[in-house]
């Protein structure tokens, strides 16, 4: 039976090989087992650790267990018994590294969805000023009403900011010697996607018709 300095020495030494168990009796020449569980946990953090006693006593068994003990078995030991404990401990440990696989899988893709989220965001963010600061008048709508609208289209209907336009039919913001081209112009941009440029009047807000080029 080693003496438990050598036994310190051993799990101090970080040559040594990572080891998956260790069997402890608590009675040692010169120190009690339980002493060694911090520093084989600490050499070996993933250790399962099984301690003997023949003094069975409800203070050593808690002080083993919160150490880190994996199983605390009383002497004389059957070989039955010690080896069902290893089993248990053997699961226990496959069960933690399924766990962590798992953890670090999740934490993976969760770093990857929030950096593409990120990256979604700083892209939208982009595209957004791009059109916001565009020479260009540039109006988004939906069933004919205005959801958005640019400094530059806010200028050419002469409005006070882009919100003014908000919520406007775009039907009524064009001459109407132009509402049926335009509305067939949008049935075919809905169906084929894009259309040629065209010559057409708008509709100012204070009842100016400006002649411009439609995309």
């Amino acid at each position: 039976r080693r003496k438990g300095d050598k036994a310190y020495y051993v799990v101090a030494d970080e040559r040594g090989a990572a080891f998956a168990f260790a069997i402890i009796d608590n009675r040692l020449p010169d120190v009690e087992g339980v002493d060694l569980i911090e520093p084989l946990r600490k050499s070996n953090p993933g250790v399962s650790i099984i301690m003997m006693t023949g003094f069975v006593s409800l203070e050593t068994a808690l002080k083993a267990m919160n150490s880190g003990a994996a199983a605390f078995i009383a002497k004389p030991v059957n070989a039955d018994t010690l080896l069902g404990k290893i089993g248990e401990c053997a699961l226990k440990q496959r069960l933690f590294r399924q766990n962590a696989r798992l953890y670090e899988a999740a934490r993976r893709e969760l770093t990857e969805r929030r950096r593409a989220e990120e990256a979604l965001r700083e892209s939208e963010s982009r595209y957004r000023s791009l059109v916001e600061l565009s020479p260009e008048a540039i109006l988004v709508a939906i069933d004919d009403k205005v959801v958005f609208a640019n400094a530059a289209a806010s200028s050419l209907w002469g409005a006070e900011s882009p919100d003014e336009l908000l919520g406007m039919s775009v039907t009524e913001m064009i001459h109407p010697s132009a509402r049926a081209l335009v509305r067939k112009r949008m049935a075919g941009l809905e169906t084929l996607g894009k259309t040629p440029p065209m010559e057409m009047a708008i509709l100012r807000l204070d009842g100016r018709v400006v002649p411009v080029s439609y995309t």
